[in-house]
């Protein structure tokens, strides 16, 4: 894909990949990532930004500061009895929803777009605010937070 710029799309480019090698009919296909997502346990996410966090070598600063955008976003889950016993099933007005929900407040670096942190609660007992408060630690003096209220 580097080489070709994308011009074939994600999946073409694993068939053509895979033909290369000698596997053509082992390549990836969209099927295949959906049905591997579904297996991967929803707490995974975190482990994987936490592991992945290279911000230490990204870093740039604005006047002297580093510039963190905090954004959340309001997520339905699978209806699976795991995820219920974490994230509640709201009331709406015509009754109970059909899936759980939960709030993900993210913490981004401004200047790589890297995601930072993470905090994940139940969408009935926290709120964006709260969670975003938990993420105070990944904070030094005199940083600047962009929220988008």
């Amino acid at each position: 894909m580097a080489v070709n710029g994308n011009d074939c799309g994600y999946a073409i480019t694993a068939q053509n990949f895979f033909s290369e090698i000698g596997q053509g009919d082992r390549a990836p296909n969209e099927q295949a990532v959906s049905k591997a997502r579904q297996k991967l346990h929803w707490g995974a996410f975190e482990y994987l930004l936490r592991e992945a966090n290279q911000e230490d070598a990204i870093e740039e600063l604005w006047h002297g500061h580093r510039v963190r955008i905090v954004d959340g976003t309001k997520l339905n889950f699978p209806n699976y009895r795991e995820i219920r016993e974490h994230f509640a099933i709201p009331n709406t007005k015509s009754g109970p929803a059909h899936y759980p929900q939960g709030w993900m407040v993210t913490l981004i670096n401004s200047t790589s777009s890297q995601p930072v942190a993470m905090e994940l609660g139940c969408h009935k007992e926290d709120s964006e605010r709260e969670l975003m408060l938990k993420m105070l630690p990944h904070f030094k003096p005199n940083d600047i937070a962009l929220l988008d209220r």
